[in-house]
């Protein structure tokens, strides 16, 4: 992991912590905090060491960057959607899929709501109910490739197949394809 400041002259204050394996996503900041996924493992750098804070196993490798919401970082990891606390790595919890398909991309997130794809399905989950709201098919030939993507206008997915996707967060309606 590679990291910098940049000003009018360009590049400062260069530095690197090397982790286990290539980096899986984005990377999510919250605070002092970054948050990167590598193999199965969540790292959380401090932005003022430069060092490693903490690190936990996902028990599957990443399948996408980290998200942040409130307290929880929120990671994808096989078939299974992870919460960790975003200040020390501990589990706070784990939601599966039932069918056992792997989650593609990264998650995104909006309030306690955190929307994902596996497959040809994109699901909605409420991480502070720990309860699943919807699972909705792509209506579309390929399944979901790319991170997801949350706005006030929609929720936007990508194919392996080349179709951007535009569904309502709300109940997973497809606004097109």
């Amino acid at each position: 992991v590679w990291g910098a400041t940049m000003t009018p002259n360009g590049i400062e204050n260069a530095w690197s912590v090397t982790v286990e394996s290539a980096v899986a996503g984005p990377i999510a900041v919250s605070g002092q905090l970054a948050y990167v996924t590598s193999g199965d493992v969540l790292y959380a750098i401090n932005l003022g060491t430069k060092r490693i804070a903490w690190q936990t196993g996902m028990g599957d490798n990443a399948t996408g960057g980290a998200v942040v919401a409130g307290s929880h970082v929120i990671v994808a990891a096989g078939e299974r959607l992870v919460g960790f606390h975003k200040d020390n790595g501990s589990r706070l919890w784990t939601q599966s899929l039932a069918s056992g398909a792997r989650i593609t991309g990264g998650p995104a997130v909006r309030g306690t709501t955190v929307w994902f794809g596996a497959d040809e399905f994109l699901y909605s989950y409420d991480f502070a109910q720990r309860r699943a709201l919807w699972k909705k098919p792509l209506k579309v030939d390929g399944r979901v490739l790319t991170s997801l993507c949350v706005t006030d206008g929609g929720l936007f997915a990508g194919t392996i197949r080349g179709h951007l996707v535009g569904v309502s967060p709300g109940d997973g309606g497809v606004h097109w394809t």
